[in-house]
């Protein structure tokens, strides 16, 4: 798996994320962004670098609370 093989250069050092633009659309249904920020360490260069992937999500009010239905990458990020 190419993907496998270039994730073996780096070491993931720090992993956080903001949810923001929560927005209830009715009772049962909401929608949020998430910004996820990972700080990777590449073994090939010895230096560090900041990966940032935003996510729109649509979640799902159900008996055991809110799920995530649908999610999709933003353009951008």
């Amino acid at each position: 798996n190419r993907q496998l093989e270039l994730w073996k250069n780096y070491d993931i050092k720090e992993v956080s994320y903001r949810i923001s633009n929560v927005q209830r659309v009715s009772d049962k249904e909401a929608v949020a962004d998430i910004v996820w920020n990972i700080q990777l360490y590449d073994h090939r260069t010895h230096d560090y670098t900041l990966w940032r992937q935003s996510i729109k999500v649509t979640l799902d009010k159900g008996s055991g609370g809110w799920k995530i239905r649908d999610s999709k990458e933003v353009a951008g990020g």
